[in-house]
């Protein structure tokens, strides 16, 4: 027989036991329906893999029949058309990709069918809220995002229209700007490498010589089965970083987090690579399945979108240097590696979930630095104290925005950092809006819940508390949200 004492030191155990693991974000709506989701892409009609040649193919990867009888017909619209080589230049005068590149093997990302090319070109050339190329203030960007439409973070209006001074604007709205910015310039950092290539893709100002110019250019990655999400990036430097193999919370949030910090401080796009090929000379945490993932694939893009579009091939990676703890160290100090890895170009990191890692001292600056690049043609253009393009700002705002981040909220990096993380990919998000639809009433109202998560250890504990003790769950219940409730508070203002 269990004596009252321990049932209550039980109870008191899985009360910290839930308070002290709680996510920092409130995905937890998502979690479930992502897990089935990983389990429903076995389904090839949603996906498309690129790179279906035996010597170019360098992951399980599927293509339906359709799709192959998509590609024929599409072989013969194009009759004699004279289409070059995998090898031969292509003739746009500004870009063109390597041979060795084109050639391969490449490990390359998902090609969804829902993904249109229009939308890649969104997310690739038009990241700057100031950019004259698109008039949404880079929307399409931030709304990769988990958030509801009505949130802070997407809701524009939530941020007073600036017509008078800024030094009236009250801290959440400095606060909710900044979360937007350092979204995008997480973006920023692993999409911007790939803006000259996509440029030269999509023609944009003539980068090409001429229309056949490019229309060669096309056809050689055609030849060279590039996916539509695949950009070569030259002269970009990498960081690879395994996945550890926890759930959705724990590996993004503890394992994913810090090499992306570690990326942003050094200068380097960060990739997160599961499932490599036996034949690949790389450590065995590099070729493991992600547990949590059922298509062919078996990694994360089987639920969240490519966390780049730069890609690598098998040469790049299995030369890549694997880094000793030290010099992981010292990039989060120094915001270098030392002893020369910084010149490789690929470099390889083992990440774990075991305990939290501190942030780079350089994390912050490093924010503000690429946000300011985003403004740079406004500040020069003499726009200062008039509502800065995109979003309705004026450059006093942007100042406090700065200094903000200057300050070193603890809270603010890893939140913003694991909410572009868990980004869902298209085939994702539409069935996490279609469970939505049916799991919330009419007149839900996001601003008035709270997350609830039920971590795997602490629920089996649950459980057993409440077979061997008559203690009222519902008031257990009460407690743990109420402990949820002010772990979240605290956290934010801490």
């Amino acid at each position: 027989m269990v004596s009252t004492i321990t049932k209550r030191a039980i109870v008191i155990f899985v009360v910290l036991c839930m308070a002290t693991f709680l996510p920092i974000l409130h995905f937890n709506a998502y979690i479930k329906t992502l897990k089935a989701i990983s389990a429903s892409t076995d389904d090839d009609d949603n996906f498309i893999y690129m790179n279906t040649k035996k010597d170019s193919v360098t992951d399980t990867e599927a293509i339906d029949d359709d799709d192959d009888d998509d590609n024929d017909d599409n072989d013969d619209k194009e009759g004699d058309e004279e289409i070059p080589s995998s090898s031969s230049s292509s003739a746009c005068s500004t870009f063109k990709n390597s041979e060795e590149w084109l050639n391969g093997p490449r490990h390359s990302n998902i090609n969804e069918t829902l993904m249109t090319d229009e939308y890649i070109q969104q997310l690739i050339l038009h990241n700057s809220p100031s950019d004259s190329y698109s008039n949404n203030g880079a929307k399409d960007i931030l709304s990769q995002s988990v958030c509801l439409p009505n949130s802070t973070f997407l809701n524009w209006d939530y941020a007073p229209k600036v017509t008078s001074p800024s030094s009236n604007q009250p801290q959440e709205v400095i606060e909710a700007l900044a979360s937007r910015l350092m979204f995008l310039a997480i973006h920023e950092h692993q999409f911007g490498p790939a803006r000259l290539e996509a440029m030269a893709r999509y023609n944009k100002d003539k980068i090409c010589n001429d229309d056949n110019d490019h229309k060669k250019y096309m056809a050689s990655l055609q030849i060279a089965d590039v996916g539509r999400f695949d950009y070569e990036c030259p002269d970009t430097k990498y960081l690879i970083s395994n996945i550890p193999r926890d759930g959705f919370g724990a590996s993004l949030r503890v394992g994913m987090v810090d090499p992306m910090f570690i990326g942003l401080v050094t200068n380097r796009t960060v990739l997160y690579v599961t499932s490599l090929e036996d034949s690949y000379d790389v450590e065995s945490q590099f070729k493991t399945p992600w547990p949590l993932a059922s298509c062919p694939r078996k990694d994360m893009q089987c639920v969240y979108m490519p966390f780049s579009p730069c890609v690598l091939t098998k040469k790049d990676i299995d030369n890549g240097l694997s880094l000793p703890t030290e010099n992981l160290e010292s990039a989060r100090s120094k915001g270098y590696f030392g002893d020369g890895y910084d010149d490789a170009k690929v470099l390889m990191m083992t990440s774990d979930s075991a305990r939290h890692k501190p942030t780079p001292k350089l994390l912050m600056s490093k924010f503000v630095s690429i946000i300011q690049s985003f403004y740079e043609d406004a500040s020069s253009s003499g726009t200062t104290g008039k509502t800065l393009a995109g979003w309705e700002f004026d450059q006093e705002t942007l100042s406090k925005v700065y200094q903000f981040l200057k300050d070193e909220p603890a809270w603010l990096p890893h939140q913003i950092t694991s909410l572009y993380l868990m980004r869902p990919n298209m085939e994702s998000r539409k069935q996490v809006e279609n469970a939505m639809q049916k799991i919330l009433p009419e007149n839900f109202d996001p601003s008035k819940t709270v997350g609830f998560p039920i971590r795997g250890r602490c629920f089996h504990i649950l459980i057993n508390v409440f077979l061997l003790s008559p203690f009222d769950t519902h008031v257990l219940f009460s407690i743990l949200i109420a402990v949820h409730y002010c772990t979240l508070i605290c956290y934010r203002n801490r």
